[in-house]
This record gives structure tokens, sequence and C-alpha cells, in this order.
């Protein structure tokens, strides 16, 4: 196992942040919930001060490179990370709008290049943490579980502002942290419908755009499909079905060619509307891309998968 060093671990820090806005759901991680609620149905969040909760994400991605030129010359990564995101409501307002500050709790990252480990780090391990420290290893994780960030968020999961705090004076770490936990609450992609809903409800919550670094912008739109309303320990649940189309925005300065082969993203998210309560949420992505150089065409092809569940504070 090759020995960790800052910049590794913040690629796959970088990898994580490119993958959450890949997916669209961050944000999802503020969901939350507390008693009581009537009809009609909302399917809508909610909270109460003083409220506390956690969700447990893991997001396993596998990137393939391959260039026609030398097809010999194949290289498979895969990224595995975990996040315990606690989070506690600091106010609600009469429209629901609330504030909430939120930390991680557990932070996991693995990393394989073409079978090899380059990399494998578990906050909730005995010593491995305190090791971290000692070493200096895993910098941009250790200081990400040292910093905190607090969110103003609408009933629908729409992020109206959003302020992280780094401990620290290292500048660049800083950064790197900073924009990793932003994009932990980044605007999630679905916002959630205003009014009642009942199943067969079909609602596009707005075009996304997001950077592709080197190539362009990925820009499509977000589709909520409110496919059924089912009964579970004993409380209503409705069942989102989300779908996403997508297109490449080439830019025009990247001094390469590049074209989407492949898109393929979705999923279903679990809401308890009498309660706003976020149950939990899967979604799978597909993105393969050809890039065209002077170097030759480059075949690029990432899987991901993003789950997100309810887990103890």
């Amino acid at each position: 196992m090759k020995r960790p060093t800052i910049n590794s671990a913040a690629k796959v820090i970088n990898w994580l942040k490119t993958a959450l806005a890949t997916c669209g759901l961050a944000g999802i991680l503020a969901a939350t919930a507390d008693a009581g609620a009537a009809p009609p149905l909302r399917l809508q969040l909610k909270a109460t001060p003083g409220a506390a909760w956690c969700y447990d994400y893991t997001y396993v991605a596998k990137f393939t490179t391959a260039n026609d030129a030398k097809p010999d010359d194949r290289s498979t990564q895969e990224a595995k990370v975990e996040l315990s995101v606690v989070t506690k409501v600091e106010s609600v307002n009469k429209n629901g709008r609330m504030t909430l500050r939120q930390k991680l709790s557990r932070a996991a990252q693995k990393l394989t290049t073409d079978g090899e480990v380059d990399f494998s780090f578990d906050s909730a391990k005995p010593g491995e943490l305190d090791k971290a420290r000692q070493e200096g290893t895993y910098a941009a994780v250790v200081a990400a579980l040292d910093s905190s960030w607090q969110v103003v968020m609408e009933p629908t999961g729409e992020i109206l502002d959003r302020a992280v705090t780094v401990p620290g004076t290292d500048q660049a770490l800083k950064m790197a942290v900073q924009g990793f936990l932003e994009s932990v609450t980044a605007q999630i992609d679905l916002i959630l419908p205003d009014g009642t809903s009942s199943p067969g409800r079909v609602w596009v919550s707005g075009p996304f755009d997001r950077p592709l670094p080197g190539l362009g912008r990925l820009t499509g739109e977000t589709k909520g499909i409110f496919s059924a309303l089912r009964e579970e320990e004993g409380e209503p649940v409705a069942l989102i079905r989300i779908e996403r189309t997508a297109m490449l925005k080439a830019d025009p300065d990247s001094g390469v060619s590049a074209e989407i082969t492949e898109f393929e993203e979705g999923g279903t998210l679990s809401l308890a509307p009498e309660r706003g309560w976020i149950k939990n949420v899967n979604l799978k992505g597909t993105l393969a891309y050809k890039v065209k150089s002077d170097r030759g065409t480059t075949t690029l092809r990432a899987t991901n998968q993003l789950t997100v569940k309810e887990g103890t504070p």
C-alpha cells in the first residue's frame, strides 16, 4: 500500500466533490424531519428547533480510461467514500425555512488503481484518526472532520445560503475542504414540489449546469415522479422516482473535441410525508465520453452508485 499524501487524499475528496455534483443529490444530506403533520399530503421537509439526526452516505465509483493509440494502456480506478453527517436544527421560521448546523462524524475512503490499493482510511477505526493527526496524513479529510457548516434551506429542499467554518491557517487546505463541504450541501437538482401531491404527479425541478473539468459543462434537467404511496412500519411513505437527461456543452477553449456516448442517471427517493422525513436515497449513474486531441482519442467511462440512509446521531 502506498503512503498517502495530502494531495492523494485531496484527490479523492475532489472526485467526491465532482461525483456529488454529478449525482446532484448532495444536499439531500440536509433533509430533515420531526413529529407530526396532518393531511393534505405534501412532499416537503419539516423540522423543529433542537432536533438532531444523522444520515450515512456511501458513494462507490469506477473510472476506466483507454486510448485508441495505445490499446493496451488501460487504467481502472475504483473509489469508495463513506460519510456520516450529523445535523442539528438551529431555527425554523413560520414558513418552515430552516437553519441547520452540520458536521461529519465519520469519514472513510479507499482508492484502488488497477487492483492495487493506493490508500485506505476510516476515522471510525481505533487509532486511525489520531495517527493521521500525528503524521500529517489525510490532512484534507482530517480538516473536514474538524469543520462544520451552516445551511439555510426551504421545505422544498432549495438551498438559500451556506457557510463553512474551517479551522487552521493553511489557506490551500482550507479552500479544498471548503469546496468539498460546500459540495455536500450543494443545491440539489430535485426540488420537491409545492402544494399537495398524489401518486402520478410529475414535475421538472429546473435545469442543471455542472462543470466537467477540461471539457465544458454538463447541462440537462431532473424530473421527479411520485410513483407510489405505500405503508412502511406503520406510516405512509412516498416513493419518488428520479430521472435525468443531459448533454455536453463543450468549452471552445479546451483544445479538444468531446462527445457523450452514454449517459444514464436516476433512482429513487423515499419520503415519509407526514413527518417530512427522507428515509433513503438510491441513485445509479453512468457517464461515458470520448475526447479527441492530437494525441488520439481517449475513452472515459465512469459508473457510480450513491446510497443515503438513516444513521445514528
